[in-house]
Protein backbone atom coordinates (compact mmCIF):
# COMPACT_ATOMS: atom_id res chain seq x y z
CA UNK A 1 0.00 0.00 0.00
CA UNK A 2 1.48 3.87 -1.08
CA UNK A 3 2.29 5.37 2.08
CA UNK A 4 0.85 9.10 2.05
CA UNK A 5 3.22 12.15 2.70
CA UNK A 6 2.17 15.19 4.21
CA UNK A 7 0.23 17.39 2.33
CA UNK A 8 0.09 14.89 -0.40
CA UNK A 9 -2.77 12.18 -2.19
CA UNK A 10 -4.13 10.37 0.64
CA UNK A 11 -3.85 6.10 0.08
CA UNK A 12 -7.68 6.34 1.24
CA UNK A 13 -10.35 8.87 1.08
CA UNK A 14 -10.95 10.97 4.01
CA UNK A 15 -14.32 8.97 5.84
CA UNK A 16 -16.24 11.91 6.44
CA UNK A 17 -15.54 14.49 3.32
CA UNK A 18 -14.69 11.66 0.87
CA UNK A 19 -11.05 13.92 0.61
CA UNK A 20 -7.85 12.40 -0.64
CA UNK A 21 -5.34 15.53 0.68
CA UNK A 22 -3.79 14.93 4.16
CA UNK A 23 -0.87 15.22 6.62
CA UNK A 24 0.47 12.95 8.23
CA UNK A 25 0.37 12.56 12.08
CA UNK A 26 1.76 9.27 13.24
CA UNK A 27 3.12 5.99 11.81
CA UNK A 28 2.27 2.91 13.28
CA UNK A 29 3.45 -0.72 12.40
CA UNK A 30 4.38 -2.18 9.33
CA UNK A 31 4.83 1.35 8.31
CA UNK A 32 1.18 2.47 7.88
CA UNK A 33 0.67 6.08 8.52
CA UNK A 34 -2.22 7.84 10.67
CA UNK A 35 -3.68 10.76 8.72
CA UNK A 36 -5.68 14.05 9.33
CA UNK A 37 -7.85 15.24 6.60
CA UNK A 38 -7.06 19.21 6.33
CA UNK A 39 -10.57 20.14 4.81
CA UNK A 40 -12.27 18.66 7.79
CA UNK A 41 -10.55 17.61 10.46
CA UNK A 42 -10.85 14.27 11.03
CA UNK A 43 -7.66 11.62 11.76
CA UNK A 44 -7.93 8.16 10.34
CA UNK A 45 -5.74 5.22 9.16
CA UNK A 46 -4.72 4.82 6.00
CA UNK A 47 -5.45 0.90 5.52
CA UNK A 48 -8.88 -0.25 6.03
CA UNK A 49 -10.05 -3.18 8.67
CA UNK A 50 -12.22 -5.63 7.18
CA UNK A 51 -15.20 -7.35 9.65
CA UNK A 52 -12.99 -10.73 10.22
CA UNK A 53 -9.98 -8.15 11.50
CA UNK A 54 -12.71 -6.38 13.86
CA UNK A 55 -14.39 -9.22 15.30
CA UNK A 56 -10.86 -10.94 15.93
CA UNK A 57 -9.36 -7.61 17.54
CA UNK A 58 -12.51 -7.39 20.17
CA UNK A 59 -13.46 -10.99 21.32
CA UNK A 60 -10.64 -10.57 24.08
CA UNK A 61 -11.04 -7.45 24.73
CA UNK A 62 -12.78 -7.29 28.35
CA UNK A 63 -11.07 -8.67 31.24
CA UNK A 64 -13.38 -10.42 33.84
CA UNK A 65 -11.24 -8.39 36.28
CA UNK A 66 -13.01 -5.36 35.30
CA UNK A 67 -15.31 -3.48 38.02
CA UNK A 68 -19.16 -4.12 37.61
CA UNK A 69 -19.93 -2.40 39.72
CA UNK A 70 -17.65 0.31 40.25
CA UNK A 71 -18.98 3.10 42.32
CA UNK A 72 -17.41 6.04 40.31
CA UNK A 73 -19.08 4.48 36.94
CA UNK A 74 -22.15 4.22 38.24
CA UNK A 75 -22.18 7.81 39.25
CA UNK A 76 -21.04 9.11 36.21
CA UNK A 77 -24.21 7.41 34.51
CA UNK A 78 -26.89 8.05 36.76
CA UNK A 79 -25.68 11.98 35.99
CA UNK A 80 -25.63 11.03 31.96
CA UNK A 81 -29.04 9.70 32.54
CA UNK A 82 -30.42 12.39 34.48
CA UNK A 83 -29.48 14.77 31.65
CA UNK A 84 -30.82 13.10 29.14
CA UNK A 85 -34.20 12.72 31.34
CA UNK A 86 -34.58 16.54 30.99
CA UNK A 87 -35.25 16.00 27.32
CA UNK A 88 -36.97 13.34 27.35
CA UNK A 89 -38.54 10.73 29.92
CA UNK A 90 -37.22 7.21 30.33
CA UNK A 91 -38.53 5.11 27.27
CA UNK A 92 -36.67 2.45 25.15
CA UNK A 93 -33.13 2.69 25.08
CA UNK A 94 -30.24 1.15 22.93
CA UNK A 95 -26.22 0.89 24.03
CA UNK A 96 -24.41 0.10 21.45
CA UNK A 97 -21.07 -1.93 22.36
CA UNK A 98 -22.73 -2.12 25.81
CA UNK A 99 -19.94 -4.14 27.34
CA UNK A 100 -20.72 -5.80 30.67
CA UNK A 101 -23.70 -4.30 30.63
CA UNK A 102 -23.46 -1.59 33.53
CA UNK A 103 -25.05 1.46 31.74
CA UNK A 104 -28.26 -0.61 31.11
CA UNK A 105 -28.55 -1.90 34.61
CA UNK A 106 -28.23 1.75 35.70
CA UNK A 107 -30.48 2.62 33.10
CA UNK A 108 -33.44 0.17 34.06
CA UNK A 109 -33.05 1.20 37.60
CA UNK A 110 -34.64 4.44 36.16
CA UNK A 111 -37.09 2.84 34.23
CA UNK A 112 -35.17 2.70 30.87
CA UNK A 113 -36.17 -0.78 28.90
CA UNK A 114 -33.09 -1.35 27.86
CA UNK A 115 -31.63 -3.26 24.59
CA UNK A 116 -27.77 -3.64 24.51
CA UNK A 117 -25.88 -4.95 21.17
CA UNK A 118 -22.30 -6.25 21.84
CA UNK A 119 -19.71 -8.56 19.16
CA UNK A 120 -16.94 -9.09 21.95
CA UNK A 121 -16.98 -12.96 22.88
CA UNK A 122 -15.32 -11.95 26.26
CA UNK A 123 -18.16 -9.03 26.95
CA UNK A 124 -20.44 -11.63 26.11
CA UNK A 125 -19.52 -14.17 28.63
CA UNK A 126 -19.51 -11.75 31.17
CA UNK A 127 -22.73 -10.57 30.42
CA UNK A 128 -24.51 -13.90 30.84
CA UNK A 129 -22.76 -14.22 34.37
CA UNK A 130 -24.81 -11.26 35.15
CA UNK A 131 -28.34 -11.89 37.52
CA UNK A 132 -31.56 -9.53 37.66
CA UNK A 133 -31.08 -7.33 34.67
CA UNK A 134 -33.97 -7.58 32.10
CA UNK A 135 -32.60 -5.73 29.32
CA UNK A 136 -31.87 -7.72 26.17
CA UNK A 137 -28.48 -8.29 24.85
CA UNK A 138 -27.87 -8.73 21.28
CA UNK A 139 -25.13 -10.43 19.69
CA UNK A 140 -24.80 -8.18 16.42
CA UNK A 141 -23.77 -4.89 14.96
CA UNK A 142 -25.56 -1.73 14.57
CA UNK A 143 -25.21 -1.69 11.11
CA UNK A 144 -26.85 -5.33 10.94
CA UNK A 145 -29.23 -4.97 13.70
CA UNK A 146 -32.90 -5.86 11.92
CA UNK A 147 -35.61 -3.90 13.95
CA UNK A 148 -37.85 -0.62 12.67
CA UNK A 149 -36.67 2.58 12.42
CA UNK A 150 -38.02 4.43 14.89
CA UNK A 151 -38.04 1.71 17.13
CA UNK A 152 -35.74 3.55 20.43
CA UNK A 153 -36.20 6.69 22.18
CA UNK A 154 -32.30 6.90 22.78
CA UNK A 155 -29.33 5.62 21.49
CA UNK A 156 -25.94 5.82 23.23
CA UNK A 157 -22.40 5.39 22.00
CA UNK A 158 -20.05 4.70 24.47
CA UNK A 159 -16.52 4.90 22.83
CA UNK A 160 -17.25 3.22 19.88
CA UNK A 161 -17.15 6.05 16.76
CA UNK A 162 -13.36 5.86 16.60
CA UNK A 163 -13.30 1.81 16.60
CA UNK A 164 -15.18 2.34 12.85
CA UNK A 165 -13.82 3.14 9.60
CA UNK A 166 -17.05 4.32 8.68
CA UNK A 167 -18.51 6.09 11.61
CA UNK A 168 -20.93 8.38 9.16
CA UNK A 169 -22.49 5.27 8.28
CA UNK A 170 -23.02 4.26 11.90
CA UNK A 171 -24.45 7.85 13.12
CA UNK A 172 -26.85 7.83 10.07
CA UNK A 173 -28.10 4.38 11.14
CA UNK A 174 -28.41 4.96 14.62
CA UNK A 175 -30.46 8.03 13.52
CA UNK A 176 -32.86 6.16 12.07
CA UNK A 177 -33.31 3.98 14.89
CA UNK A 178 -34.59 7.17 17.03
CA UNK A 179 -37.95 8.23 17.15
CA UNK A 180 -38.74 11.98 16.07
CA UNK A 181 -36.84 13.82 19.00
CA UNK A 182 -35.17 10.69 19.98
CA UNK A 183 -31.50 11.25 21.53
CA UNK A 184 -28.44 10.79 20.44
CA UNK A 185 -25.37 10.67 23.00
CA UNK A 186 -22.18 9.91 22.62
CA UNK A 187 -18.33 10.02 23.59
CA UNK A 188 -15.08 9.86 21.44
CA UNK A 189 -11.71 11.18 22.06
CA UNK A 190 -10.72 14.36 20.99
CA UNK A 191 -8.10 14.74 18.01
CA UNK A 192 -7.60 18.42 19.07
CA UNK A 193 -6.96 17.83 22.92
CA UNK A 194 -4.21 19.22 24.75
CA UNK A 195 -2.69 15.64 25.31
CA UNK A 196 -2.76 14.88 21.60
CA UNK A 197 -1.12 18.68 21.06
CA UNK A 198 1.71 17.90 23.57
CA UNK A 199 1.85 14.42 22.44
CA UNK A 200 1.87 14.06 19.11
CA UNK A 201 1.89 10.30 17.74
CA UNK A 202 2.77 9.21 21.39
CA UNK A 203 -0.61 9.96 23.00
CA UNK A 204 -1.86 6.82 23.95
CA UNK A 205 -5.50 7.11 21.75
CA UNK A 206 -3.37 7.35 18.27
CA UNK A 207 -3.56 3.21 18.45
CA UNK A 208 -4.63 1.03 15.47
CA UNK A 209 -7.80 0.14 17.09
CA UNK A 210 -8.83 3.55 17.08
CA UNK A 211 -9.70 3.86 13.11
CA UNK A 212 -11.27 7.27 13.08
CA UNK A 213 -10.59 10.51 15.59
CA UNK A 214 -12.90 13.57 15.24
CA UNK A 215 -12.24 17.14 17.07
CA UNK A 216 -15.50 18.95 17.47
CA UNK A 217 -15.70 21.11 14.19
CA UNK A 218 -15.63 17.58 12.10
CA UNK A 219 -18.00 15.66 14.70
CA UNK A 220 -20.34 18.72 14.53
CA UNK A 221 -20.33 17.83 10.55
CA UNK A 222 -20.89 13.97 11.20
CA UNK A 223 -24.12 15.12 13.03
CA UNK A 224 -25.13 16.94 9.98
CA UNK A 225 -24.70 14.37 7.88
CA UNK A 226 -27.03 12.09 10.38
CA UNK A 227 -29.67 14.30 10.63
CA UNK A 228 -29.45 14.88 14.16
CA UNK A 229 -28.49 18.55 16.29
CA UNK A 230 -26.21 18.88 19.08
CA UNK A 231 -28.16 20.39 22.50
CA UNK A 232 -25.37 19.80 24.48
CA UNK A 233 -21.62 19.75 23.46
CA UNK A 234 -17.97 19.60 25.55
CA UNK A 235 -15.14 18.69 25.79
CA UNK A 236 -13.64 17.49 28.92
CA UNK A 237 -10.84 15.79 31.70
CA UNK A 238 -7.15 15.13 30.98
CA UNK A 239 -4.73 12.06 31.40
CA UNK A 240 -2.57 14.15 33.71
CA UNK A 241 -0.19 10.94 34.54
CA UNK A 242 0.54 9.85 30.71
CA UNK A 243 1.14 13.26 30.07
CA UNK A 244 3.94 14.14 32.53
CA UNK A 245 5.42 10.00 32.12
CA UNK A 246 6.14 10.30 28.55
CA UNK A 247 7.04 14.00 28.69
CA UNK A 248 9.64 12.53 31.05
CA UNK A 249 10.54 9.71 28.76
CA UNK A 250 8.92 7.52 30.93
CA UNK A 251 7.44 3.75 30.29
CA UNK A 252 3.97 2.51 31.81
CA UNK A 253 3.86 -1.02 32.91
CA UNK A 254 0.07 -0.90 32.79
CA UNK A 255 -2.33 1.05 30.18
CA UNK A 256 -3.81 3.95 31.29
CA UNK A 257 -7.46 1.81 31.35
CA UNK A 258 -6.25 -0.88 33.71
CA UNK A 259 -7.53 -0.24 37.08
CA UNK A 260 -3.68 -0.57 38.67
CA UNK A 261 -2.29 2.05 36.10
CA UNK A 262 -1.65 5.51 37.90
CA UNK A 263 -4.64 7.11 34.95
CA UNK A 264 -6.83 5.25 37.20
CA UNK A 265 -5.52 5.53 40.72
CA UNK A 266 -5.73 9.50 40.13
CA UNK A 267 -9.09 8.89 38.76
CA UNK A 268 -10.10 7.31 42.07
CA UNK A 269 -8.17 9.98 44.00
CA UNK A 270 -9.95 12.86 42.42
CA UNK A 271 -13.53 11.29 43.10
CA UNK A 272 -12.92 11.17 47.10
CA UNK A 273 -10.75 14.36 47.09
CA UNK A 274 -13.82 17.66 47.56
CA UNK A 275 -10.96 19.81 46.41
CA UNK A 276 -9.53 18.09 43.59
CA UNK A 277 -12.82 17.62 42.40
CA UNK A 278 -13.57 21.58 42.14
CA UNK A 279 -10.01 21.70 40.52
CA UNK A 280 -11.34 18.80 38.17
CA UNK A 281 -15.02 21.21 37.18
CA UNK A 282 -12.55 24.56 37.00
CA UNK A 283 -10.38 22.65 34.74
CA UNK A 284 -13.35 20.58 32.71
CA UNK A 285 -14.75 24.56 32.40
CA UNK A 286 -11.88 25.69 30.90
CA UNK A 287 -10.71 22.86 28.54
CA UNK A 288 -14.70 23.16 27.20
CA UNK A 289 -14.08 26.52 26.53
CA UNK A 290 -11.24 26.03 24.81
CA UNK A 291 -11.88 22.43 23.44
CA UNK A 292 -9.05 20.88 24.45
CA UNK A 293 -10.61 18.33 26.87
CA UNK A 294 -9.41 14.65 25.81
CA UNK A 295 -13.18 13.79 25.66
CA UNK A 296 -15.93 15.19 23.16
CA UNK A 297 -18.74 14.49 24.54
CA UNK A 298 -22.72 15.41 23.17
CA UNK A 299 -26.39 15.00 23.30
CA UNK A 300 -28.09 15.48 20.32
CA UNK A 301 -31.77 14.76 19.00
CA UNK A 302 -33.22 13.61 15.74
CA UNK A 303 -34.85 16.93 14.02
CA UNK A 304 -37.30 16.54 11.58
Amino acid sequence: MPSAEAGSEAARACPLCRARRSRVISSGQEGILFLRCPGCDVGYWEDLWDEERVRGHYHAYYSPAGAWDDPITRSRYESILARMERFRPPGRILDVGCGAGQFLAVAESRGWRGTGLEVSRSALDLLKQRRGAQFQVMETTLQELDLPEGSFDAVTLFEVLEHLDQPVELLRRAAALLKEGGLLYLTTPNLNSLSRRLLGGRWRVIAPEHRCLFSPASIRQALEKARVRPIEMRTKNLDLPEIFSKLRGLRTALHPTHQDSNSQRFRRAVEHSPWLQTLKRTTNGLLSLWGGGDTIELLAVKRG
